[in-house]
């Protein structure tokens, strides 16, 4: 026996479809952070981590959003994705035990793209709970396969609907939310949008569609896709006032830790930082900004002073000075996560820390030799300001 059916084997699976459906239904805010449109917003994070990791792993190029005024979610993605093939212990295909398993060995299972997947590693399982309805459709060998799910039930079983034609693979996702659990509550189109384009900043080349409506009631789309990655975002996005050189790019890998960050600076007097963990949004930062932080202001000081920008008498530069008028971007790409709190707004994983430090500072000192006139120009604007200025 494998250890993927090891791993099966040793799971419960009418505890799984029973008992913890009905956890999550009696408590979803346990699990998604509450039954008002920030919980709704949860589980199109989560779900979205299906596409997500495939497209980083290269096997997913375009992923299709679609958020109705009913509260329907529609998302569709290329790829192999969720697959029809049943497995050989439990006898039931991988996409329902996707759907109906918890834990992380349903992750092992069928989807070697998610690494991590919400705060409890489960992609579908909360949808599927507080779902009305939620079908899946799968391109599977030519063939084009349905399974059904209602309140964390399954009503339907995989069954055959049509042929595929040209498209070998892909995925669809239909999801009703649970009135029961929801009520009136409508997800906040806005953050739904900012969440596809944030994917497509963070995948370079990867094409997102969304499509939403508009408070007037009219559809509104919108394509995403970034060659550059974050250094497109942060261009189209994330830069308030007059920018004063082209955002830089800063890319590397340390250990088993991969980071990205986008630099720029603009005349605005505030600074802007945006930041991820394994494509998780970490608005109250973490390890990952603090390493940010660090380098920036280490290897500032050290062109300063190398070039004669800062003179032997000069204090150094301040974390703050160096942050007048910054916007950036910054994600990082670990193995394991540790974050504060469940819905995961900080990031507390130690190696970022020396992770984004090393790569973000030395990219930053080769961009800044290479690019000496930039260099100037960032320097002479980060001094030109009160040294307690953010």
């Amino acid at each position: 026996m494998s250890e993927t059916e090891k791993i099966i084997a040793d799971v419960d699976l009418d505890l799984i479809s029973s008992d913890f459906m009905e956890a999550v239904r009696r408590r979803p805010a346990m699990y998604i952070g509450g039954i008002d449109a920030r919980g709704l917003h949860q589980l199109l994070l989560d779900v979205l981590e299906i596409p997500t990791r495939a497209a980083a792993a290269g096997a997913c190029k375009r992923v299709e959003v679609g958020l109705f005024p009913d509260g329907v979610l529609v998302l569709r993605y290329d790829g192999p994705g969720l697959t029809a093939d049943v497995h050989p212990e439990t006898g039931l295909p991988l996409v329902e035990l996707a759907a109906t398993m918890s834990g992380s060995a349903c992750r092992r299972a069928w989807d070697p793209y998610c690494v991590t997947c919400g705060p409890y590693d489960l992609c579908l399982t909360h949808l599927n709970a507080l779902s009305e309805l939620m079908e899946i459709e799968v391109c599977h060998n030519g063939g084009q396969y349905r399974i059904c799910f209602s309140r964390g039930r399954k009503t339907q079983d995989l069954h055959r609907i049509g042929d595929c034609g040209l498209v070998s693979t892909g995925t669809q996702i239909q999801w009703r939310p649970d009135r029961e659990i929801f009520g009136d509550v409508r997800n906040d189109q806005n953050l739904a949008a900012a969440r596809c384009r944030e994917l497509a900043g963070l995948i370079p080349g990867l094409k997102v569609w969304w499509t939403g409506w508009d408070e007037n009631g009219q559809p509104r789309t919108e394509a995403f896709c970034f060659a550059r990655g974050l250094a497109d975002y942060l261009a189209a996005t994330r830069i308030p006032g007059r920018l004063l050189h082209a955002p830089i790019l800063l890319e590397g890998r340390r250990g088993d830790v991969s980071v990205s960050a986008a630099v720029a600076y603009s005349e605005e007097q505030s600074t802007h930082i945006a930041s991820w963990a394994n494509f998780d949004e970490t608005e109250w930062g973490g390890t990952h900004v603090t390493g940010f932080k660090t380098a920036l202001t280490r290897v500032l000081n050290q062109y300063a002073r190398t070039h004669g920008l800062l003179t032997a008498g000069d204090a150094n530069l301040t974390g703050d000075q160096v942050r007048r008028g910054l916007s950036a971007a910054i994600a990082v790409d670990l193995p394991s996560l540790e974050f504060w709190g469940a819905t995961r707004r900080r990031m507390i994983h130690p190696d970022a820390v020396g992770a984004v430090n090393s790569v973000v500072g030395s990219s930053l000192a080769v961009y800044l030799e290479a690019n000496p006139d930039a260099a100037r120009i960032i320097l002479e604007h980060v001094r030109s300001g009160p040294p307690a200025l953010r």
